[in-house]
């Protein structure tokens, strides 16, 4: 996580963690989230631990260094008529509040064929950590703040409508829609402290707080950003044309933009194709 001033999050425990799995299929690892101070880490995966029979679809774990591997969130498979659709039974991509209290989460299904595919719901955004049950927030991909108080999320109505964007403040019941705007790249860290949010309209990357609006200043257009804690700071990546992939900087304030990295475009690469398929009974950890 990035919170714009340095934040000491534990990357060597992270790293470790991703070494190893590289080992085993680390395709399989997705949906990295911490906490601020770095003490839990939480995954998306379709392993199971070991010494259980969980099913092989993706679900929720959680690393704390005390305890270990723990399974968070396991959703049931159920089957659906008409046309044998399932319910939305794969937990993926949490989202974590920096004191760990409130996580959101993706509920995603498949549709098995045909004529209604075209209007499937394919994600639905779920929020846990408010008190009683978890709590259905949205159609889409959610992003929680990191103060836990609100949710972006990137709502598709179906598979050939483009994307647009839904504000949910958690202690109110109604759902801002944002039709004309939408998340840059894979929007996760796209809302700061107080549902300030990092998204993007036809004119370009701007800040939106609450219907109002302020427009940012990149050199180039970013196709992934990060909005820092305090919405004071961001950290973007651009694909120039013809160009290097590079990495900016930029303070809201001031406007000031800066490249931090540049590198040269690479190929699609895998840990998991690089160590090969994994056979089912390694499929723990």
């Amino acid at each position: 996580m990035y919170d714009g001033c340095g934040r000491q999050v534990i990357w060597m425990r992270i790293v470790v963690f991703l070494l190893v799995f590289c080992l085993r299929g680390a395709a399989q690892i997705q949906d990295l989230a911490t906490t601020d101070d770095g003490q839990q880490l939480y995954f998306s995966s379709s392993y199971r631990l070991k010494g259980t029979a969980e099913p092989g679809y993706p679900k929720i774990f959680r690393y704390v260094a005390e305890r270990g591997f723990q399974l968070f969130r396991q959703l049931e498979l159920l089957i659906q008529s008409p046309g044998l659709d399932p319910n939305f039974f794969q937990a993926e991509r949490p989202s974590i509040s920096g004191d760990g209290r409130v996580l959101a989460y993706t509920a995603s299904r498949n549709c098995v064929g045909g004529s209604h595919c075209i209007g499937f719901i394919y994600h639905q955004g779920w929020v846990v950590g408010l008190g009683g049950p978890d709590r259905y927030v949205e159609s889409g991909t959610p992003t929680l703040s990191p103060d836990g108080r609100y949710v972006l999320a990137a709502v598709a109505e179906n598979q050939f409508a483009p994307l647009h964007t839904a504000w949910i403040n958690l202690s109110q019941p109604a759902t801002t829609s944002l039709e004309s705007f939408s998340v840059i790249g894979d929007g996760r860290q796209a809302l700061g402290n107080g549902g300030v949010a990092l998204l993007t309209d036809a004119q370009g990357p701007l800040l939106w707080n609450r219907g109002n609006i302020q427009r940012l200043s990149f050199t180039v257009a970013p196709v992934q950003g990060r909005l820092s804690n305090a919405a004071d700071k961001i950290v973007y990546e651009a694909a120039p044309a013809g160009g290097n992939y590079e990495l900016h900087s930029y303070e809201v304030a001031t406007r000031r933009d800066l490249i931090l990295t540049t590198g040269a475009p690479v190929g699609f690469t895998s840990f998991g194709a690089a160590v090969g398929p994994v056979s089912p009974e390694h499929q723990t950890f």
